[in-house]
């Protein structure tokens, strides 16, 4: 069953990222989900067999919904017992005060905040409407988080501006005090991403892959992980990775737009809608739609390329968002070429992971010693 991401205010928001303006966006009307839908939502998930529900709350900004919204939506959670709701919200954290963080403690939500770096490649693409950079206020948040004993984890979005500066993001990162952190490469549903000029190339992502690796391995901490390393690591022990990027479906996620649509991953923006929550008992009910089965049939197609890599139980076409038309068979993964590339520099540089003498070891990784980055 999948986890849902709730969009609970469309696209709204108080930031106006560089990167974010040609998408297919609307971040200036204020549609925050009526008490309808929310409730709607609740109930409709409530049906679902399984004990544990998972909701991202994310927007645009979802804090812009308020307060007294997600007070309502633990009142409403708290009433569908005994399901137990794990709930996430993804922030821009500049508008964190000390009252969201005491609710958001409160009632157990997981935080994940959005930083891109360090503040000059932070302050570069995520502007506020005056045209100033945020990461002084985004910071002031997190900062106000970790006070009341929410440690949040990090998305960093890696654009063709910032994506030779792997290295020193990742340390800057790191150096802000976060030890959970994600790449996100960007690719925009909304344009041609061979034209648009934020867009990372399938050869550009795996040198910053390189990058953030070594510059891992020099850190020497073992309380780090980043989930792009854990990932790919897993296949140098023979193990499947856990993103939902290396599935080959898109089935892990469902996303739940502010007037009760339903759509695939956020990444997918508002390709095909399988119905409206307002208009079913369970939410089961859309998962057996004609138009998500369609879908699901349609992402688990294999282009002709993929039936011969060596890679593909391993990769399983990566992430149905970041797929190409070429004209040929199916669409490919973009960053297809990463992965193989990837896994023989990994392979490479972890050698003989398991009789190597561990001495100044790399994090999680015996054997890798922080002297011997290249």
């Amino acid at each position: 069953m999948p986890s849902i991401q709730a969009k609970i205010v469309g696209d709204f928001c108080n930031l106006r990222c560089t990167y974010c303006r040609d998408r297919d966006f609307d971040q200036n009307s204020k549609q925050i989900m009526s008490q309808q839908v929310l409730q709607a939502l609740i109930n409709s998930l409530s049906h679902l067999p399984q004990q544990l529900q998972r909701m991202h709350w994310l927007g645009g900004e979802p804090t812009l919904a308020g307060l007294d919204f997600f007070r309502e939506v633990i009142r409403l959670q708290r009433v569908k017992t005994p399901k137990k709701w794990l709930n996430t919200i993804q922030t821009n954290a500049t508008l964190i005060d000390r009252e969201w963080a005491k609710f958001l403690i409160a009632n157990d939500f997981k935080v994940g905040v959005s930083i891109d770096g360090t503040s000059q490649t932070h302050d570069a693409d995520r502007i506020n409407l005056a045209g100033r950079g945020s990461y002084a206020k985004a910071m002031a948040g997190v900062e106000i988080l970790r006070e009341s004993g929410i440690k949040p984890s990090v998305i960093c979005v890696v654009t063709k501006r910032n994506v030779h500066l792997g290295a020193q993001m990742l340390r800057g990162l790191v150096e802000s005090g976060f030890t959970s952190i994600a790449f996100n490469a960007f690719y925009n549903t909304a344009t041609d991403p061979l034209q648009d000029p934020f867009a990372v190339s399938d050869a550009m992502w795996t040198q910053f892959l390189k990058d953030i690796f070594e510059e891992w391995i020099a850190l020497n901490r073992s309380d780090v992980r980043v989930r792009e390393l854990d990932d790919m690591l897993a296949w140098t022990r023979g193990r499947t990775a856990k993103s939902c990027v290396f599935r080959g479906t898109c089935s892990s996620w469902m996303l739940v737009d502010f007037d009760g649509k339903v759509y695939p991953c956020e990444r997918l923006g508002r390709s095909a809608c399988f119905g409206d929550v307002t208009s079913v008992t369970s939410f089961g009910e859309l998962l057996t739609a004609p138009a998500h089965r369609a879908f699901t049939t349609q992402t688990l197609r294999i282009p002709d390329k993929c039936q011969t890599c060596p890679m593909q139980n391993f990769c399983h076409n990566g992430c149905v968002a970041h797929r190409i038309e070429d004209g040929n068979s199916s669409p490919h993964y973009a960053y297809c070429g990463s992965r193989p590339a990837f896994h023989e520099y990994l392979s490479r540089r972890v050698g003989a992971i398991d009789t190597a003498a561990p001495t100044a070891f790399a994090p999680g990784i015996p054997g890798i010693h922080a002297a011997s980055a290249s």
